[in-house]
């Protein structure tokens, strides 16, 4: 099953598909190079609580921008 959150206010078209049971989920259509807003933040904190491993392919990030999306 995919979510997305296409409500006012988020600046992307979050994609949330789990992968396998409980664990595990592949998230889609976010740039974390750039800066979030804090209601695609709020879905990403959930989705790590719902989902415990995230899986975000293709984010091509130095390590400064690693730390600023950790610091969310």
């Amino acid at each position: 099953m995919t979510v997305i959150d296409d409500r006012p206010g988020v600046a992307t078209e979050l994609r949330i598909a789990p992968i396998a049971g409980y664990i595990g989920a592949e998230v889609s259509g976010v740039d974390l190079a750039g800066d979030l807003d804090e209601a695609t933040a709020a879905r990403l904190r959930q989705a790590l609580l719902d989902h415990k491993v995230l899986f975000l392919r293709d984010q091509p990030l130095d390590h400064a921008a690693q730390i600023r999306f950790s610091r969310h």
